[in-house]
């Protein structure tokens, strides 16, 4: 969104639903995907991000959500 918006605001809301907003989200789209073939395609870059995660998270991923916490059923839409 433009410089000096803030975080969901309305301002940011309004501009998610321009042509400005929707090629950048394809142009993102276009560059994870990318992303994804060469990780696939070279399995080095997959052993790097993995070795990377592991020195990062140590004891792997710890959710910050306690395990008993279940979301809310939606009763109406």
């Amino acid at each position: 969104w433009p410089f000096h918006t803030p975080g969901h605001s309305w301002q940011a809301t309004s501009m998610g639903t321009t042509e400005w907003a929707m090629s950048n989200a394809r142009y993102a789209g276009k560059v994870m995907a990318g992303t994804a073939i060469q990780a696939i395609e070279d399995p080095e870059i997959l052993k790097k991000a993995w070795a990377d995660y592991r020195q990062s998270c140590p004891n792997g991923y710890d959710a910050p959500i306690p395990k008993d916490v279940k979301p809310r059923a939606i009763t109406k839409l």
